[in-house]
């Protein structure tokens, strides 16, 4: 009877320690993503002429219209553009 009592008081101990490593790892996980959630943004494309043809080297300029603060970037052989960590708002 002492034996069967022994390990229910194991049982009991081990299933705590299982629940309360659960609930860290919830709350640990949780606050990492909130630290995820970011604030930007990224604008990416393309610059072509009427015909439809790609032009490489390109300046494409960017305007936070809240702001004014501007963004540039050139297009590459292909003609693609891409601005990436821009602060969130109206372009």
């Amino acid at each position: 009877m002492l034996k069967q009592l022994s390990c229910f008081r194991l049982s009991l101990w081990s299933g705590s320690l299982l629940l309360l490593a659960a609930a860290l790892f919830v709350a640990v996980s949780f606050a990492f993503s909130a630290f995820a959630q970011e604030s930007t943004g990224a604008i990416h494309g393309t610059v072509s002429d009427i015909t439809g043809d790609r032009i490489p080297m390109a300046s494409v300029v960017i305007v936070n219209s809240a702001t004014g603060l501007r963004h540039t970037a050139v297009t590459d052989a292909e003609g693609r553009f891409f601005l990436d960590a821009l602060p969130v708002g109206d372009y």
